[in-house]
């Protein structure tokens, strides 16, 4: 694929994009006034009322010194980096990631991803 064709795919993509997120924003807006999960054939449109958290640290100051300091913890946290430059360990292992490509608009949040790994590995021709 010359790079004109691939300015093509990619423009194509883009138009695409906006298309199916538009319609991807109708789904959920539906979804979510009828606040509850929607699935047609394997197509699954989750209701999520959120998750309720509570806030114990402001209630909790209000309590007796005694027990605040009955229930605090402290972690020791080591700093491995900072060891390993201080006794100037040289050999450290690492672990690369997995190759990816990612699409996106400018100032789009969405991404799609391909991963290449997979065609790598399973011999498959790579479109560019």
């Amino acid at each position: 694929m010359d790079k004109i064709e691939l300015a093509e795919k990619m423009i194509e993509w883009r138009k695409k994009r906006v298309e199916l997120d538009a319609l991807e924003d109708e789904i959920k807006h539906a979804i979510m006034l009828n606040e509850e999960s929607f699935t047609v054939a394997d197509i699954v449109g989750r209701f999520n009322g959120g998750k309720k958290t509570f806030d114990y640290e402001s209630a909790g100051k209000n309590a007796p010194p005694e027990i605040v300091k009955h229930n605090t913890k402290t972690e020791e946290k080591i700093d491995w980096k900072a060891v390993c430059l201080e006794a100037k360990i040289k050999e450290i292992s690492s672990t690369a990631g997995n190759p990816s490509v990612t699409l996106n608009i400018k100032g789009d949040k969405k991404e799609e991803s391909t991963d290449v790994e997979k065609a790598v590995a399973s011999d498959d021709t790579i479109p560019f």
